[in-house]
């Protein structure tokens, strides 16, 4: 929700509260795209990371501490590049 936030706040995107982080990664892409802000692709390549790390935890039952820590850092990273 804080990344949704952001885009919507900072980058003037329309996007539902909880939208998902693969929908905002691709938003973010296309606005560093389109405005030629070189500090976005980074951060669209960080939710886009995070994304695919939490779609795998998502769908298992019980997934592996392992797995859970790297995507808390996943998103560490991206919050760090919101610094």
């Amino acid at each position: 929700m804080e990344i949704a936030l952001v885009v919507t706040m900072e980058l003037q995107q329309s996007v539902p509260p909880r939208a998902a982080l693969g929908r905002l990664a691709k938003l973010i892409e296309a606005v560093s795209v389109s405005s030629g802000k070189a500090s976005l692709v980074d951060l669209a390549k960080a939710v886009d990371e995070a994304n695919r790390v939490w779609v795998d935890v998502k769908h298992r039952s019980d997934p592996p501490a392992t797995v859970l820590v790297e995507g808390l850092r996943a998103i560490v990273r991206v919050f760090d590049l919101l610094g």
